[in-house]
This record gives structure tokens, sequence and C-alpha cells, in this order.
């Protein structure tokens, strides 16, 4: 069976201090560094960014029979795969997002689906990753909040234009910088060949989840990633 797309793939929107700001509303995430994988559940195969099995797939064995053995409701996970760009968290894998085997969603409506599935159907399975005080655990699927709030830091949502006042409704850029700062200490912490995080991605709450694209190189505009080096 094929992913039910290639996966979403951000705009590269440059630097976060020469970031403009965005219209509607968003969330942001960390960047993790790893390889981009489908990951499907019933038989536990695992596919790269442009959909071609994972030439990797093997060093994650014990992650990918547990996902298996758990006969989930969920059909495809969509992870970051933690393997070769840094020992850390080896085999495991990072859930992104998930594709419920249904026409695409609003990542509003994600966001609801996506607290149930991680604190029912994936209880005893994910490992929840507390990303700011400890490095990732091997051979796990790791989850982690989409925003920083468990972690006491703002959560960063972007609102519409308000003209009158000149300024973006609800726009929190101290949290956005807060969390950035944060992750590049959570780097330094760890060591100075050590890239756990490369920035972070912005996701428009009102895009659509999954979407059929043309290429694994076209560019998803709902999402847009930021990384201190390019």
């Amino acid at each position: 069976m094929n992913p039910p797309s290639y996966p979403l793939r951000p705009v590269n929107g440059g630097p976060l201090h020469l970031a403009r700001p965005k219209r509607g509303h968003w969330t942001w995430e960390p960047k993790v560094n790893g390889w981009r994988a489908w990951v499907n559940t019933q038989t536990g195969q695992m596919f790269n960014r442009k959909n071609e099995p994972l030439s990797i797939a093997a060093e994650f064995a014990p992650v990918l029979a547990k996902i298996k053995a758990a006969r989930l409701p969920i059909l495809w996970l969509d992870c970051e795969a933690f393997e070769r760009r840094h020992p850390l968290g080896r085999g495991s894998l990072v859930l992104l997002d998930f594709a419920p085997g249904q026409p695409p969603v609003p990542r509003t409506m994600m966001r609801m689906h996506r607290e149930i599935f991680l604190y029912q159907t994936l209880q005893g399975i994910a490992v929840p990753w507390r990303f700011l005080h400890e490095p990732p655990p091997a051979d796990s699927l790791l989850s982690f909040a989409y925003t920083f709030a468990d972690y006491g830091i703002p959560i960063p949502i972007h609102g519409d234009w308000d003209a009158e006042a000149g300024v973006y409704a609800g726009e929190d850029l101290d949290g956005i910088h807060t969390g950035w700062r944060k992750l590049q200490e959570v780097n330094q912490a760890l060591g100075p060949d050590i890239d756990l995080f490369e920035g972070l991605v912005a996701k428009r709450l009102d895009s659509l989840y999954p979407l059929q694209l043309r290429s694994p190189d076209q560019e998803f505009p709902g999402w847009m990633k930021h990384r201190w080096r390019f």
C-alpha cells in the first residue's frame, strides 16, 4: 500500500529575525534533525519523502514491530526518523502528524484528533518526550506537544491583520523567539557537534492535511520552516 501523499514540505521562510508576519492563525513546532518517513501501521513499512522504501528501515525494527503489534486505528504516521545524522535517539520516530485514512481535514480538527490520538490511542505505545529537559530515548515512538505550552513557554499564535491598529492581532513574537532560543540552548547543552534541532516550523491551522501533492519537491505554503543554518 502506497502512502496517501508525499509528506508536506514546508516553504523555506529564511532566518526567523527576518521573517515577515504571517496572516491567519499559526502554531509553531520544533524542527527536529532527522529523516522524513511515512510509516504504515498495519505492515510496519517505512517510506522516504519520495514515497520510496526507506533504505534504513531495518534500523527501526524494534519500534516498527511495536507499532504493527498495536493494531492502531490510524493507518499512516508522518514521522521524523532519528538515525545517522547525530548519535541521539537512534532507531526512534518522532510523530509529526497522522493520516486517518479519510479525506483531508483542517489542522484545527487534527489538533483535537491528535490530542485524543496521543493520550488515548497511543497510551503505552508512544513515549512523551520532554525535549527541553532530556534527549530522545532510543527505539521509541516519540510524541511531543505541538506548541511550547507544556514547557512553560507562551503559545505563539498569529492572528489576522488589524488595519486600524496596524498590527497582527494575537501575534506573540516574544513567545516565538523564546522557543527559538530554548531549542538552541538544548543543542548547546548536548554538545558542540549535536544538532538535535534545526529551527522552527510554522503551520497554518486552517490548512488541510494530508494533501495530494504533485511531487516530493512541491512546497506547501501552509507550512513554513525557519532554520538557523541554510
